[in-house]
Formats: C-alpha cells, sequence, structure tokens
C-alpha cells in the first residue's frame, strides 16, 4: 500500500499524489536487488536460482514507476488524474461543474453482522475512502486506506482540498482518534 500526501503546487493548485518516501523504498530496493543479480558470475545469472530475485526485480521496478497522482486546479476550475506505470498512463479530466462533494466514508472491511467481536485486529479493519461524488451520483475513488495508518490525514487533505477549492465536503463520521483498547489487543 502506497500512502498519498497532499502538496500545494501553487496559489491555486494542491496535488495529492504518492509520496516520494515510497519512491525512494522502491529505488533503493531495486539498486540493491540489481547489484545483488549482476554481483554473481553471468552463468549463474540466468539460472533457476535466479527467477525469483528477478522476479522482485521486475516487482520492484513496477513500483518504482508506478504514478498515482491527482490536481486539484481552482483556476481552471477541473480536477485532474494520472494514474499508471512508466508512460503507460491513463489521464482523466472531472470540471467542478460536474462534482456533487468531496467524501469521506469508513467502513470495517471483513465485518460480519453475526460476529460478537468488533474490533481492529486481522481482517476486522477500520477502513477510510476518500472519493468524487459526482452528478449523475457515480464514484471516483481516490484513496482507500486503513484508518490507523490515515491516523485522520486522509481526513484533514480532503477537508483541506474541499476548503480551497470552494467544493461541497461530506463525511460520514468525523475522525476517531480515540481507539478503543481491548484486552486482547494487548
Amino acid at each position: 500500500m502506497m500512502s498519498m500526501r497532499l502538496q500545494r503546487k501553487g496559489k491555486n493548485l494542491l496535488q495529492y499524489s504518492v509520496s516520494q518516501v515510497n519512491k525512494i523504498s522502491y529505488a533503493i530496493f531495486t539498486i540493491v536487488l540489481i547489484v545483488g543479480l549482476f554481483s554473481i558470475p553471468i552463468e549463474s545469472l540466468f539460472s533457476t536460482r535466479s527467477i525469483i530475485p528477478f522476479i522482485f526485480l521486475i516487482i520492484s521496478l513496477l513500483g518504482l514507476g508506478y504514478k498515482e497522482k491527482w490536481e486539484f486546479d481552482a483556476n481552471n476550475k477541473e480536477i485532474r488524474s494520472i494514474h499508471g506505470v512508466f508512460f503507460i498512463v491513463k489521464r482523466e479530466s472531472i470540471p467542478f461543474s460536474q462534482i456533487l462533494s468531496l467524501e469521506i466514508n469508513h467502513f470495517t472491511r471483513g465485518y460480519q453482522e453475526q460476529s460478537s467481536k468488533k474490533g481492529d485486529r486481522g481482517r476486522n479493519k477500520s477502513m477510510t475512502i476518500f472519493s468524487i461524488r459526482l452528478l449523475d451520483d457515480s464514484v471516483k475513488q481516490i484513496e482507500i486506506i486503513p484508518e490507523r495508518v490515515s491516523h485522520g490525514r486522509t481526513h484533514q487533505a480532503a477537508y483541506t482540498i474541499a476548503q480551497d477549492m470552494n467544493l461541497p465536503f461530506a463525511a460520514d463520521r468525523e475522525f476517531d482518534s480515540i481507539n478503543k483498547v481491548e484486552l486482547s489487543d494487548i
């Protein structure tokens, strides 16, 4: 999971994109794998033992080239998104006139009604969704992240974007900074 950060790129331009910390960690892992693969003799480089390091190298290169960026432009009154890997990207533009609201919603992943245990352990994680609701009632999801990882940053970023872009903001509940700790959590 790659966390996203809000950055101000100008007076009327905000960018919500994958954190540079993620890119740096993928770059370091890629360099370590390349040095490790090419430090062995060339005849054993293409053996069956080197298949797994090559698979990890491909995964780390994909992580290094991954792009996910949302630009909120108050001057042009539009939201632009860019998603993809390296040069294979999908671009989309959403005018402010088509936006009903920016939303923060919460759900519990893996929660079942008959379960008596409630909490944030294992499969039952509280999740936060940052999304754009359009006038035709369709939803564009910007980020889905565990609530404990977000620590309210996603909620605050969505609120800041809505305020700066003069867009309506809706949240199903406020961020809960106090998590109930049970004996089984210790």
